[in-house]
């Protein structure tokens, strides 16, 4: 099969898993949560074999717990696995280990049910067809009982999207032979950004937002490439990293030699990696400070923070903070499997075609797995395409909101919306449908947690410097990434031993 389709993609993983056979399991019985804990996995740096691995071992796990269980099957009885999945090695050969079975693989084990289904047909002499009306019909008295809400378009009242000022974003091309450079990372769980920024004036010089694919590293060396091609000529001051994978990218493009060195020198190193809900309040408020409700929709991360007023002023004192760490209902992930279904995209074409829906179907947004149930139960009722956009993108939006945020009670007055779903205008008509509240759209906020970044950095230099000090970044240089990604090119991919500091 060729490598882009699901056979060759599952065939891949099956081969770069079988380097590991004894790879211990995941601890994790709900699919999602599995999901979480491989991409988490990722950004630590560990090779993609061994994460597949872990992965057949936690799937023949789970169908053992919950498809064996308790049922009292002698060791060694004949038994056959069937299913399209049994077609893998890895996950074939750990059910057979785990249940001490006699187990086997017949023919046409993909098609074992339709091949039953045919033969009882057969046997029974049953020839009744259904007639195409009829499903219509069924279809149509399943919509019939469906709730509704108002199109996201009522909602649009109450979004306001704002623009940079003239002076926020300097031009790309006039950037070589300027000032010093500060530098954000966002290494987050689906997508790696990167913004780097005057240190004088804070101007973003330029900014890269991308997929991460899978390949945490890959991605860091597209975005620094990318930001190289105009930037590699200016000095570093200093480089901050954030998100799921900051320890991982810190490793790469700082150097701790360097850092001793410099420190023995009485120089002060600011690079360092920050938390992203700290770096995304301070990319949010360097826009607007009487933002006082941050919601921040990352791919698997979801964040909600809130800062304290004192009578009309909002401080940089946060009243609440909290993360989500393992279900993922709500989050852009769980959104993006949702729209590919469609075939749509997450940041536009879901989004165009949601708005165009004048009602939206309510389906259950307590669980990620659910309402992924819930939109084959649409398609199933024939619903139309522009439907399914809208009701999938408010029940993420209602799920967020109510099951992570635990409703209005702990918003605030003036509140943000941020992440990759935010791009849109439908997300951000559903948030304020769900929420009640205004909702405020700043340009680069998926960029947020990357651009607060490199402002953290920023303040760091400025203050050290404000005090005395002199200030080095122990940068590795734009080129850092070159000696790992030779290395991946010829040992393959999927190998290493998970460390991913270059040589």
């Amino acid at each position: 099969e060729s490598p882009g389709s699901l056979e060759g993609t599952l065939e891949m993983a099956a081969s770069e898993a079988s380097r590991h056979p004894e790879a211990p399991p995941y601890n994790a019985r709900c699919g999602v949560v599995l999901q979480s804990d491989l991409i988490h996995d990722q950004n630590e740096g560990l090779p993609r074999d061994l994460i597949m691995a872990r992965l057949f071992r936690t799937i023949a796990s789970n169908i053992v717990q919950d498809v064996i269980g308790n049922r009292d099957i002698r060791q060694g009885t004949r038994s056959v696995l069937t299913g399209w999945p049994a077609g893998c090695a890895p996950l074939f050969d750990n059910i057979k280990n785990l249940t001490s079975l006699d187990l086997v693989r017949p023919d046409h084990f993909a098609n074992v049910g339709a091949i039953g289904a045919a033969l009882l047909a057969l046997e029974r002499n049953n020839r009744f067809v259904i007639e195409g009306d009829r499903i219509d019909e069924a279809a149509r008295i399943a919509r019939s009982k469906r709730q509704y809400l108002p199109s996201l378009r009522a909602s649009l009242e109450r979004v306001h999207i704002h623009g940079f000022a003239p002076s926020a974003v300097c031009d790309r091309e006039g950037a070589s032979g300027g000032p010093e450079v500060v530098i954000g990372v966002d290494g987050g769980s689906t997508t790696t950004k990167a913004v780097a920024l005057s240190l004088a004036d804070r101007r973003i010089l330029g900014s890269r937002y991308i997929p991460t694919h899978g390949d945490p590293l890959g991605a860091l060396a597209d975005v620094m490439g990318h930001l190289s091609k105009t930037l590699g000529g200016l000095p570093v001051a200093g480089v901050c990293t954030t998100g799921s994978a900051r320890q991982l990218y810190e490793r790469v493009l700082s150097s701790p030699s360097l850092r001793r060195t410099l420190e023995d020198r009485g120089c002060s190193v600011p690079d360092g990696a920050v938390d992203e809900i700290t770096c995304h309040a301070v990319g949010i408020r360097s826009m607007d400070d009487r933002i006082d409700t941050i919601f921040e929709i990352g791919g698997q991360d979801m964040k909600f923070t809130t800062f304290r007023r004192e009578e009309d002023r909002v401080t940089d004192q946060v009243d609440e903070a909290r993360m989500n760490y393992s279900c993922q209902a709500g989050a852009g992930q769980t959104l993006e499997n949702m729209s590919t279904i469609l075939g749509l995209d997450v940041r536009d074409s879901l989004q165009e075609l949601a708005l165009e829906a004048d009602r939206v179907p309510v389906i259950d947004a307590t669980c990620g797995v659910f309402m992924e149930l819930e939109e084959q139960r649409l398609i199933a009722e024939n619903h139309s395409a522009r439907e399914i956009a809208a009701a999938i993108t408010r029940a993420t939006a209602s799920s967020y909101f109510n099951k992570f945020v635990g409703g209005t009670s702990h918003v605030g007055e003036r509140c943000s919306c941020q992440g990759g779903p935010s791009l849109g205008k439908a997300f951000l008509a559903a948030m304020a449908d769900v929420t009640g509240r205004d909702i405020h759209a700043y340009p680069g906020r998926e960029l947020m947690g990357a651009l607060g970044a490199a402002l953290f950095i920023r303040e760091r230099i400025l203050s050290a410097r404000r005090d005395g000090q002199e200030t080095a970044s122990a940068f590795r240089g734009w080129g850092s990434l070159t000696p790992w990604t030779e290395k991946k090119a010829t040992e393959g991919p999927g190998s290493g031993s998970g460390d991913a500091r270059p040589p």
